[in-house]
Protein backbone atom coordinates (compact mmCIF):
# COMPACT_ATOMS: atom_id res chain seq x y z
CA UNK A 1 0.00 0.00 0.00
CA UNK A 2 1.34 3.42 -0.92
CA UNK A 3 0.73 6.68 0.92
CA UNK A 4 -2.51 8.39 0.03
CA UNK A 5 -2.45 11.55 -1.98
CA UNK A 6 -5.84 12.63 -0.69
CA UNK A 7 -5.72 16.21 0.42
CA UNK A 8 -7.56 16.80 3.63
CA UNK A 9 -7.02 20.51 4.13
CA UNK A 10 -6.49 22.40 0.91
CA UNK A 11 -3.24 21.01 -0.45
CA UNK A 12 -2.12 19.31 2.76
CA UNK A 13 -2.40 15.52 3.08
CA UNK A 14 -2.36 13.43 6.26
CA UNK A 15 1.28 12.44 5.78
CA UNK A 16 2.23 16.11 5.92
CA UNK A 17 0.23 16.58 9.13
CA UNK A 18 1.86 13.63 10.89
CA UNK A 19 5.01 15.41 12.12
CA UNK A 20 3.20 18.56 13.34
CA UNK A 21 0.57 16.30 14.91
CA UNK A 22 3.23 14.33 16.77
CA UNK A 23 4.88 17.57 17.85
CA UNK A 24 1.54 18.78 19.21
CA UNK A 25 0.91 15.50 21.06
CA UNK A 26 4.38 15.55 22.63
CA UNK A 27 3.98 19.21 23.60
CA UNK A 28 0.64 18.50 25.28
CA UNK A 29 2.23 15.60 27.19
CA UNK A 30 5.19 17.73 28.22
CA UNK A 31 2.94 20.57 29.42
CA UNK A 32 0.72 18.13 31.30
CA UNK A 33 3.65 16.64 33.22
CA UNK A 34 5.00 20.14 33.84
CA UNK A 35 1.65 21.18 35.34
CA UNK A 36 1.53 17.94 37.29
CA UNK A 37 4.95 18.77 38.70
CA UNK A 38 3.72 22.18 39.81
CA UNK A 39 0.57 20.69 41.34
CA UNK A 40 1.99 17.74 43.28
CA UNK A 41 4.20 17.94 46.31
CA UNK A 42 7.90 17.31 45.56
CA UNK A 43 7.93 13.81 47.05
CA UNK A 44 4.90 12.83 44.97
CA UNK A 45 6.35 14.29 41.80
CA UNK A 46 9.51 12.31 42.50
CA UNK A 47 7.36 9.20 42.06
CA UNK A 48 6.03 10.63 38.81
CA UNK A 49 9.64 11.06 37.69
CA UNK A 50 10.40 7.42 38.52
CA UNK A 51 7.34 6.23 36.58
CA UNK A 52 8.21 8.50 33.64
CA UNK A 53 11.78 7.20 33.66
CA UNK A 54 10.56 3.62 33.45
CA UNK A 55 8.10 4.66 30.75
CA UNK A 56 10.96 6.22 28.78
CA UNK A 57 13.02 3.04 29.09
CA UNK A 58 10.10 0.89 27.96
CA UNK A 59 9.41 3.40 25.18
CA UNK A 60 12.84 2.55 23.74
CA UNK A 61 11.86 -1.13 23.58
CA UNK A 62 8.46 -0.23 22.15
CA UNK A 63 9.76 2.12 19.48
CA UNK A 64 12.29 -0.55 18.50
CA UNK A 65 9.41 -2.97 17.94
CA UNK A 66 7.60 -0.30 15.95
CA UNK A 67 10.52 0.56 13.69
CA UNK A 68 11.62 -3.02 13.05
CA UNK A 69 8.05 -4.12 12.36
CA UNK A 70 7.50 -1.16 10.04
CA UNK A 71 10.70 -1.86 8.13
CA UNK A 72 10.06 -5.54 7.50
CA UNK A 73 6.30 -5.30 6.92
CA UNK A 74 6.75 -2.44 4.44
CA UNK A 75 9.29 -4.39 2.38
CA UNK A 76 7.47 -7.73 2.35
CA UNK A 77 4.68 -9.12 0.18
CA UNK A 78 1.31 -9.25 1.96
CA UNK A 79 1.46 -12.95 2.90
CA UNK A 80 4.95 -12.58 4.34
CA UNK A 81 4.01 -9.29 5.99
CA UNK A 82 1.28 -11.10 7.94
CA UNK A 83 3.79 -13.70 9.14
CA UNK A 84 6.24 -10.97 10.13
CA UNK A 85 3.47 -9.16 12.01
CA UNK A 86 2.57 -12.33 13.91
CA UNK A 87 6.22 -12.93 14.82
CA UNK A 88 6.55 -9.33 16.02
CA UNK A 89 3.38 -9.62 18.11
CA UNK A 90 4.61 -12.88 19.64
CA UNK A 91 8.07 -11.47 20.44
CA UNK A 92 6.56 -8.30 21.91
CA UNK A 93 4.23 -10.35 24.06
CA UNK A 94 7.04 -12.61 25.25
CA UNK A 95 9.42 -9.75 26.08
CA UNK A 96 6.62 -7.70 27.64
CA UNK A 97 5.54 -10.64 29.77
CA UNK A 98 9.08 -11.47 30.90
CA UNK A 99 9.79 -7.84 31.85
CA UNK A 100 6.37 -7.55 33.52
CA UNK A 101 6.91 -10.68 35.62
CA UNK A 102 10.37 -9.46 36.65
CA UNK A 103 9.01 -6.01 37.51
CA UNK A 104 6.09 -7.47 39.45
CA UNK A 105 8.24 -9.95 41.38
CA UNK A 106 10.87 -7.34 42.24
CA UNK A 107 8.40 -4.47 42.83
CA UNK A 108 9.26 -4.20 46.52
CA UNK A 109 12.98 -4.05 45.74
CA UNK A 110 12.38 -1.43 43.04
CA UNK A 111 10.35 0.62 45.52
CA UNK A 112 13.25 0.55 48.00
CA UNK A 113 15.83 1.24 45.28
CA UNK A 114 13.94 4.27 43.95
CA UNK A 115 12.70 5.40 47.37
CA UNK A 116 9.06 5.13 46.31
CA UNK A 117 6.20 5.25 48.79
CA UNK A 118 4.72 2.02 47.49
CA UNK A 119 5.51 -0.99 45.36
CA UNK A 120 2.02 -0.75 43.86
CA UNK A 121 3.10 1.68 41.15
CA UNK A 122 5.63 -0.86 39.84
CA UNK A 123 3.05 -3.64 39.93
CA UNK A 124 0.54 -1.55 38.00
CA UNK A 125 3.16 -0.69 35.39
CA UNK A 126 4.09 -4.37 35.15
CA UNK A 127 0.50 -5.39 34.40
CA UNK A 128 0.27 -2.96 31.48
CA UNK A 129 3.70 -3.65 30.01
CA UNK A 130 2.84 -6.49 27.58
CA UNK A 131 -0.05 -4.43 26.17
CA UNK A 132 2.27 -1.44 25.79
CA UNK A 133 4.63 -3.45 23.57
CA UNK A 134 1.76 -4.88 21.52
CA UNK A 135 0.51 -1.35 20.85
CA UNK A 136 3.91 -0.45 19.42
CA UNK A 137 3.91 -3.46 17.10
CA UNK A 138 0.48 -2.38 15.91
CA UNK A 139 1.83 1.13 15.31
CA UNK A 140 4.68 -0.36 13.27
CA UNK A 141 2.15 -2.13 11.06
CA UNK A 142 0.19 1.10 10.68
CA UNK A 143 3.36 2.94 9.78
CA UNK A 144 4.38 0.29 7.25
CA UNK A 145 0.97 0.36 5.57
CA UNK A 146 0.83 4.18 5.51
CA UNK A 147 -2.11 4.41 7.92
CA UNK A 148 -0.91 7.73 9.28
CA UNK A 149 -4.34 8.89 10.37
CA UNK A 150 -4.77 5.79 12.56
CA UNK A 151 -1.18 6.07 13.80
CA UNK A 152 -1.64 9.69 14.81
CA UNK A 153 -4.99 8.84 16.41
CA UNK A 154 -3.25 6.09 18.41
CA UNK A 155 -0.69 8.51 19.83
CA UNK A 156 -3.38 11.12 20.52
CA UNK A 157 -5.56 8.55 22.28
CA UNK A 158 -2.61 7.46 24.42
CA UNK A 159 -1.79 10.96 25.72
CA UNK A 160 -5.47 11.90 26.05
CA UNK A 161 -6.13 8.76 28.09
CA UNK A 162 -3.13 9.45 30.31
CA UNK A 163 -4.36 12.98 31.01
CA UNK A 164 -8.00 12.03 31.64
CA UNK A 165 -7.18 9.01 33.82
CA UNK A 166 -4.60 10.94 35.87
CA UNK A 167 -6.89 13.93 36.44
CA UNK A 168 -9.88 11.73 37.28
CA UNK A 169 -7.89 9.58 39.68
CA UNK A 170 -6.19 12.56 41.31
CA UNK A 171 -9.65 13.94 42.05
CA UNK A 172 -10.66 10.59 43.57
CA UNK A 173 -7.37 9.81 45.30
CA UNK A 174 -8.21 11.44 48.58
CA UNK A 175 -11.10 9.03 48.99
CA UNK A 176 -10.07 5.80 47.29
CA UNK A 177 -6.40 5.23 46.54
CA UNK A 178 -2.86 6.32 47.30
CA UNK A 179 -1.23 8.94 45.11
CA UNK A 180 1.44 6.51 43.90
CA UNK A 181 -1.32 4.27 42.56
CA UNK A 182 -2.92 7.22 40.79
CA UNK A 183 0.40 8.16 39.23
CA UNK A 184 1.07 4.66 37.96
CA UNK A 185 -2.42 4.26 36.52
CA UNK A 186 -2.32 7.65 34.84
CA UNK A 187 1.08 7.29 33.27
Amino acid sequence: MQPSNKNIIGKVCIEQLFVPGMLFINLVGYLFYLLLGNTLAPELYAEVAVVLSFTAIFFLFGISFQLVTAKYVANAPKALANKISNIAYRQALILGTLLAVAMYVYASKLAVLFNANSEVLFKIMAVGLPIYFLVYVNRGIQQATYQYKRLLASYFLEIFTRIVVTIALLNLQYVLVATSTVIALGV
